[in-house]
């Protein structure tokens, strides 16, 4: 009997050792006698097995819910919830350590997630723009340029090499202390005078300026020099003043009242009269002629009034047509007079003519339209007053001033404008 119990243990023995010798499974739950683990229930091995890792030293293998510090680990895409990480390494050589802040409960930053950083000081970051607004829609590029300061909203900063296109400046300081102001008009678009600039000012006033001299034209041919002398009155060239201490050389003299002075403004030293024939305004003249009884509800113009020939005259711009020529002259004078008085001045010509008369003497008149439409009347000119006798301006002068030509001496017997005809003639007559 123990022989037969030997001989089983033998065949046993055989059978399993080399199996456990070419690293087989331990019978034994659990248990390690092999570099790899293997589940083991109901009296048999599960299908997947965790391999151990070959030692150097004693260690501890790593539990689910242990509370244990792991060391000299690769973490291959890992789902951590909420591990306690001080600090951790960005790349296998160990060159990178990446500190975790010791801060309050926070979410870290990814590289190209979209997050709202706060409290943060960004050293010298590479920015090529920038956003405005959360919508992304001000995009701000930042210039591509050597190592520069950015310009803020308020800081007072200096600005070099900067165009600015049609800015909005009220005023502005024209000193780094900020003591002289400088106000921009509130005006229309303009131009800014510039000190050296050379600019034409209009409608400016001058207060007690500084002024040695002055060009009189754009051509600066004109230099005018104002005499360095006591405060004292500028004289004009229209204004009444009262010169002293003057001398005048060759003055030209015309009209005014001259008492205790001597007019001598010829080599001789005698009164010389002023060469000139000055004459007297015309007035402009039309003629309307009147062939034949006009046709009714045919009109003529004159000045502003359109004329209309009717039955019989009712209102303003009417004119009785009469029997015959002679009757619509007459009629055509009583319209005109009534409708245009002031205007011009109508009167009977010679046979069936309405002869009509600017009451302004002078060019003026050859303006005043003078049209017809009518079957059997017509009008001088070309289409205005004149055609008979053109307006002409008379000689502008003053009260007893006095004129002279090779035949007359001319007088004003009163202030002549060029509607006036206030000049007078003497005939100069034959060498005595």
């Amino acid at each position: 009997m123990r022989k037969k119990t030997f001989l089983g243990m033998l065949i046993f023995l055989i059978l399993f050792v080399p199996l456990l010798m070419a690293q087989t499974i331990s019978h034994q739950p659990y248990g390690i006698s092999t570099p790899k683990w293997y589940g083991y229930s109901s009296g048999a091995p599960a299908s997947y097995y965790l391999a151990a890792p070959t030692l150097s030293a004693n260690d501890t293998a790593c539990g689910i819910a242990a509370t244990q510090t792991l060391t000299n680990k690769t973490l291959t895409a890992p789902t951590l919830t909420t591990p306690i990480i001080a600090s951790l390494y960005q790349d296998a050589a160990k060159t990178k350590l990446m500190t975790v802040p010791d801060t309050a409960s926070d979410t870290l930053s990814a590289i190209a997630a979209t997050q709202t950083l706060t409290n943060k000081t960004l050293t010298t970051p590479i920015i090529a723009s920038l956003y405005q607004d959360a919508g992304k829609t001000k995009l701000m590029t930042l210039p591509d340029t050597a190592s520069d300061t950015l310009v803020t909203l308020a800081a007072e900063q200096t600005l070099t090499t900067k165009t600015l296109t049609t800015p909005i400046i009220a005023s502005l300081y024209q000193d780094a202390g900020k003591t002289q102001l400088m106000t921009l008009p509130n005006t229309a678009s303009d131009t800014l005078v510039a000190l050296a600039a050379e600019q034409t000012l209009t409608t400016k006033t001058l207060t007690t300026p500084i002024i040695a001299s002055l060009y009189q034209d754009a051509g600066k041919t004109k230099l005018m020099t104002v005499p360095d002398t006591a405060s004292d009155t500028l004289v004009a060239l229209a204004a009444e003043q009262t010169l002293t201490t003057k001398t005048l050389t060759s003055p030209t003299v015309n009209g005014g009242v001259h008492t205790g002075i001597t007019l001598n403004n010829s080599a001789s030293g005698k009164v010389q009269i002023p060469e000139g024939t000055p004459v007297n305004a015309v007035a402009a003249v039309g003629t309307l002629t009147i062939g034949a009884q006009p046709t009714l509800e045919q009109t003529f113009v004159v000045a502003t009034q359109t004329f209309t020939w009717k039955e019989s005259r009712s209102q303003a711009g009417e004119v009785t047509q009469g029997a015959d020529a002679p009757a619509a002259v007459a009629n055509a004078v009583t319209a005109i007079n009534a409708d245009l008085a002031g205007v011009v001045l109508a009167s009977d010509g010679e046979g069936d003519t309405v002869v009509v008369t600017a009451v302004t003497k002078g060019t003026s008149g050859n303006a005043i339209i003078f049209t017809e439409a009518c079957d059997n009347i017509t009008i001088d000119g070309e289409g205005t007053l004149g055609g008979t006798t053109p307006g002409v301006d008379g000689t502008v002068g003053s009260a007893n001033e006095v004129l002279s030509d090779g035949s007359y001496l001319y007088l004003a017997i009163a202030a002549n404008t060029v509607a006036d005809n206030n000049w007078r003639r003497v005939a100069l007559g034959s060498a005595y």
